[in-house]
């Protein structure tokens, strides 16, 4: 079967959506061959010198469904042209799921906005589909489900091969950029080194709900789940890493000589990020992750990152 065939994107960025980004700066800090170590740093639109929140607050309420639900249920749903519904059904459900954190001591930590963000920019910006969110799992697993944020599925082409990339994703929003990335490294290390465990989760009856078909669903155990895979398989498949890093932004001085406000901004930003490269090479290389494999990393500044995460996220779910 081909590739292509398994997954679609299933982020809806219909209107325009995704113009509530702008990419400020873009490098590869990767000393590796044929690996690819990206950093990708954005800014929201901005009136002034503050960022604006309207624009991605309509992004992620018309993407709730296609986060929280797998593949097949929103399928259904569109089948059915009940789009209205899955959305109101979604809410519910991340409400529901918030509301058994709380009880759990494990809320407010506004983890939610940066899994949704991590899904967004993987989905939107890397063409690396969903395999399953972080809420998918809570709502399948019918526990509080701690691992990774988000597991992704990549196509990458080699000069002369094509491997399949599944990508495991982590996300932290946090006051300062450098905690926000020490924090992202030590979950995805966490996350790594028990994802024997994590993966358990993705038994027959889950995988053939993230994937169409029962072809697709055997080829994905093929990639996703070890003891399926074979040696003489046709296929390469390799582990690759995202990182999605939000924090506040300290903002800009602006006066009669300044450029325009976005200029201004840009080169704050820039600013702020001048030493990602040194920081994240020696991150990938205490955590004793694997160099050779892919790094995706996406970063977004907030005006209050740690009061904005949890503001921005209720008027997603239709709070005030």
């Amino acid at each position: 079967m081909e590739i292509k065939n398994v997954f679609t994107q299933t982020l809806n960025a219909a209107a325009n959506s995704l113009n509530c980004f702008r990419q400020v700066d873009e490098f590869n800090i990767s000393t590796e061959n044929n690996t690819d170590h990206i950093v990708r740093i954005y800014a929201l639109n901005n009136n002034k010198d503050i960022f604006e929140y309207d624009a991605l607050v309509r992004l992620l309420q018309n993407n709730v469904a296609n986060y929280v639900f797998n593949r097949k249920k929103v399928l259904g749903y569109k089948e059915r042209d009940e789009q209205v519904l899955s959305s109101s059904e979604a809410i519910a459900k991340f409400k529901e799921i918030s509301e058994t954190a709380l009880k759990d001591g494990d809320y407010g930590s506004g983890g939610e906005l940066g899994e949704m963000l991590l899904y967004v920019f993987l989905e939107a910006y890397q063409k690396a589909f969903k395999i399953m969110s972080k809420m998918e799992i809570k709502t399948n697993s019918n526990t509080y489900a701690h691992g990774f944020d988000g597991v992704h599925f990549l196509v990458k082409k080699y000069d002369k091969y094509i491997a399949n990339q599944l990508i495991y994703g982590e996300a932290k929003i946090e006051d300062e950029l450098s905690k926000s990335i020490r924090e992202a490294f030590k979950s995805l290390k966490t996350s790594y080194d028990n994802r024997t465990n994590d993966i358990s989760l993705l038994d027959d009856a889950i995988l053939n709900e993230v994937a169409i078909d029962e072809e697709s669903t055997e080829y994905l155990k093929s990639i996703i789940i070890p003891k399926y895979r074979q040696a003489n398989s046709n296929y390469e498949n390799e582990d690759a890493f995202a990182i999605f890093a939000g924090y506040t932004f300290s903002g800009v001085e602006l006066n009669a000589n300044s450029d325009a406000p976005k200029i201004e901004i840009d080169k704050k930003i820039k600013q702020d990020t001048k030493n990602l490269k040194r920081n994240l090479i020696k991150k990938i290389n205490n955590l004793m992750l694997p160099k050779s494999s892919d790094f995706y990393i996406f970063v977004l500044p907030f005006n209050d990152a740690p009061k904005d995460k949890h503001e921005i996220m209720k008027k997603v779910l239709g709070g005030k």
